[in-house]
């Protein structure tokens, strides 16, 4: 009889033990009404609408928009296709603050980041350019250099070059070029004062360079 009652104790024991480890592969831990999914690195939590509408909101800071598994993401969306079928949502403007998921403490986290910093951390290090000749800064990467060159002969100030160190001297195609009197078929094109900001290549990399160049364009009074 007593053996018999040791392996019942153990057995529940052992139950019990199950059970809390089948809840932590699950990542479905409930505190009161709220439900917070662990995690052992960033990857395990995912940015997902959590509401009942058919298209989630585009402002990110609600409550409805939680930091969940790639499994529960995936569970709440079959759930929206079955009730409200397959629905084109519009798109949303890119918000100024964005969020993102992080696992902290073991718990995955809903963060907010201002676009504006993230930009201001990429570009800190960068070089500024300033000339006497025109009224406006701007930085460009420590690796880039400035040309300046007079491409035309009508134009009043000079068409300043900027380009990688590494690239050739006539490859200007892969430069960006300010104050360019005119500006054909440029992949990234920007009007000031008159003249252009211009970019011809299609490379990503250069396309991302020019973005923040002008993002850090500053007129002097």
């Amino acid at each position: 009889m007593q053996t018999k009652t040791i392996l019942v104790v153990a057995f529940a024991v052992l139950s019990v033990a199950l059970v809390g480890v089948s809840v932590y592969q699950n990542r479905d831990i409930i505190t009161g009404s709220q439900k917070i999914f662990s995690c052992q690195s960033d990857m395990d939590c995912v940015l997902a609408y959590t509401g009942n509408e058919a298209c989630a909101p585009c402002d990110q800071a609600g409550e409805s928009i939680k930091c969940v598994s790639s499994e529960e993401a995936e569970r709440l969306q079959q759930e929206r296709v079955k009730k409200h079928g397959q629905v084109l949502c519009d798109l949303c403007e890119r918000p100024s603050v964005e969020f993102f998921c992080v696992c902290q403490n073991g718990s995955c986290t809903k963060i907010a980041k201002q676009k504006e910093n993230l930009l201001i951390d990429e570009t800190i290090e960068w070089n500024v350019y300033s000339n006497s000749n025109v009224n406006f800064t701007f930085k460009y990467p420590q690796d880039w250099e400035i040309r300046e060159d007079n491409f035309y002969k009508e134009s009043t100030v000079p068409t300043i070059v900027v380009c990688r160190k590494s690239e050739e001297k006539y490859v200007t195609a892969n430069c960006v070029q300010i104050n360019m009197p005119q500006a054909p078929q440029g992949k990234r094109e920007t009007r000031i004062e008159g003249n252009y900001i211009v970019l011809y290549s299609e490379d990503p990399e250069l396309l991302a360079v020019y973005d923040k160049l002008i993002a850090t364009l500053k007129f002097i009074k």
